[in-house]
């Protein structure tokens, strides 16, 4: 149930954050939403469910590190080909938009381990 708990509780926080973003970009919203919803899904719940399993003797930084900028390049690709195949628009979007989530979620994790 924890791990569930998890993938939930990182893709709404993700979703919500990077929707905010990016509907500052694109005129479609509810286009953008679907789409969000969708490329997040497949990013977002791989990448939190191999954080869960991943073993205390490796340092997070050394998987979540690759595994960002995989998502990023992903993301900026479907953001890019969203647009008419709009790369510098597609690449900032997601570049704003994942170091927005992942800035949120640094922070947030900083204030639970302090409570």
């Amino acid at each position: 149930m924890e791990l569930f708990t998890n993938i939930l509780y990182a893709y709404f926080l993700t979703v919500i954050i990077e929707l905010i973003t990016i509907c500052s970009f694109y005129k479609d919203k509810q286009k953008i939403v679907y789409f969000s919803l969708l490329i997040n899904a497949i990013t977002n719940i791989p990448l939190t469910i191999i954080i869960y399993f991943l073993p205390t003797n490796i340092p997070q930084y050394a998987i979540i590190i690759p595994l960002e900028i995989l998502i990023f390049v992903i993301e900026a690709l479907f953001y890019a080909f969203l647009d008419k195949k709009a790369y510098k628009k597609g690449f900032l979007v997601s570049l704003i938009a994942n170091s927005s989530s992942v800035i949120f979620g640094l922070i947030l994790n900083l204030i639970i381990l302090l409570i």
